[in-house]
């Protein structure tokens, strides 16, 4: 079974309703990145609410929601689509120390909240929307419940479960978002659900979740229908004519020193960790 998201609104209530499984694309992407568990279980995090956030965008386009830290890790951002596509990625060299002091001590894993920054962009890539807000809570569901009352005004629950089952990373979540037209009765029955909810864990059926039944759940017992279902993809839009343009901006001395030191270069993604090999020669090839 693929990672789905769901789109849903209640049949005769005013609420909306997105529910995602992640968990095989989280795992491809972090095991890309050679993420110990805990950094795993804050990208799993990250990469479904990524999606979630970015299932209400009103047009084609993309999101980006990224967490700054203080601590063991600056900074922990995904990209995400309406149709499912996400990665995510951290930086590098932080993650390189933390798992090298993990191999000589237990790794101490420390992260202090800062921000939110939150970025939409067109399908043709402009800038439509960007804002930043202090991460008020070290748990990302409820900072991202946070950031969509504080900077976007809307009422809304944002529910974020990852973590290892039988070895294996899982990601879901859930956003319920107050439709303008809600009654405080609908209201107050939802938000009472939320408190007594089941752990998403008990919707594993052998070796997928049913988020279905899980979605029917988080309706509280109002009925829900479900209007779009979306394969959940790990995508990177990388290419080696992109990563040779961007390795052409470095100043020239140091791709010399490069060349000179190794005999080429190599150019990383910062997403997929795709690695892009450039000689010399390369050098003469003709960036569109």
């Amino acid at each position: 079974m693929s990672d789905k998201i769901l789109r849903c609104t209640g049949k005769k209530a005013e609420f909306r309703l997105v529910v995602v499984d992640a968990s095989q694309t989280a795992q491809e992407i972090t095991s890309a990145h050679g993420a110990p568990p805990e950094v795993s279980t804050l990208m799993g995090e990250v990469i479904c609410g990524a999606l979630l956030m970015a299932a209400g965008l009103k047009q084609p386009g993309a999101l980006q929601v990224a967490l700054h830290y203080q601590g063991s890790l600056s900074q922990v951002s995904a990209d995400a689509t309406p149709m499912g596509l996400v990665r995510a990625t951290v930086n590098a060299e932080e993650l390189r120390a933390l798992v090298d002091s993990g191999k000589k001590t237990p790794p101490h894993f420390n992260l202090e909240p800062k921000e939110i920054r939150v970025i939409k962009w067109s399908e043709t890539g402009s800038l439509l929307h960007e804002s930043r807000v202090p991460m008020a809570h070290h748990r990302t569901g409820p900072a991202l419940t946070g950031y969509l009352l504080q900077s976007e005004q809307i009422p809304s629950s944002l529910g974020l479960f990852s973590g290892f089952h039988e070895g294996k990373l899982y990601a879901l979540g859930f956003l319920i978002e107050a439709l303008p037209r809600i009654d405080e009765e609908t209201l107050s029955a939802l938000e009472e659900n939320l408190c007594t909810l089941r752990s998403p864990t008990e919707y594993r059926e052998g070796s997928f979740w049913n988020i279905s039944a899980w979605a029917q759940a988080l309706g509280g017992g109002f009925e829900i229908e479900v209007h779009r279902e979306f394969d959940v993809q790990a995508f990177c839009p990388c290419t080696r004519e992109r990563a040779l343009k961007g390795f052409l901006y470095l100043p020239e001395p140091e791709r010399n020193q490069l060349f000179e030191e190794k005999g080429k270069a190599e150019i990383i993604c910062e997403y997929c960790r795709r690695v892009y090999t450039f000689s010399q020669q390369d050098l003469g090839l003709k960036i569109k």
